[in-house]
């Protein structure tokens, strides 16, 4: 499971497509979302609200995301 929280910048990958998101496809990770389990415990599905660029909040599952990491200067 990918290490993603509240805060990440991610890209969305090239095989998933929304025709709300912006040709940069990068979003800000704003929400978690936790669904009901069959026993009424709390659990984390991989799925993530990202608000993307162009304003728009679109939900993705983890494995559509990539974490934007920094690139380091030398």
């Amino acid at each position: 499971m990918k290490e993603l929280k509240i805060g990440d910048l991610v890209r969305v990958t090239e095989d998933t497509h929304d025709a709300r998101m912006p040709p940069s496809r990068t979003g800000l990770i704003v929400e978690t979302i936790i669904e009901k389990a069959w026993n009424d415990e709390k659990a984390h599905v991989g799925v993530y609200m990202v608000y993307m660029t162009n304003g728009e909040r679109l939900k993705f599952h983890e494995m559509f995301l990539e974490k934007v990491e920094d690139e380091k200067q030398d």
